[in-house]
């Protein structure tokens, strides 16, 4: 069962987290083609850094650039793109140009 908590500052409650909190952190995405790989870079990051960054996965360069739309639309900043370099179709760096 978990426990509701309430905080307050500056007289104003706290939002809980849930999806508002987490699309109002900056994001770190992780590309890579290899499912194992990916999962693995998604684990560590997010056990590093969850607290203050969202973490997204995308296992090509085409579904890393359709990410980035969507953040770009939703005006979301992007912090940092971890990217692997030899992936088909599109190389990491192809896809960060």
């Amino acid at each position: 069962m978990a426990a509701a908590v309430t905080a307050r500052t500056s007289g104003q409650a706290a939002k809980p987290p849930g999806e508002a909190h987490l699309l109002s952190k900056p994001t770190i995405l992780a590309v890579d083609d290899d499912p194992d790989v990916s999962a693995a870079i998604t684990r560590d990051l997010r056990g590093r850094y969850a607290t203050d960054y969202r973490i997204v996965r995308a296992t090509s360069g085409h579904e890393a650039l359709r990410v980035l739309a969507r953040l770009a639309l939703r005006g979301q900043p992007v912090a940092l793109i971890v990217a692997d370099q030899r992936m088909p179709q599109m190389t990491g760096i192809e896809m960060l140009e």
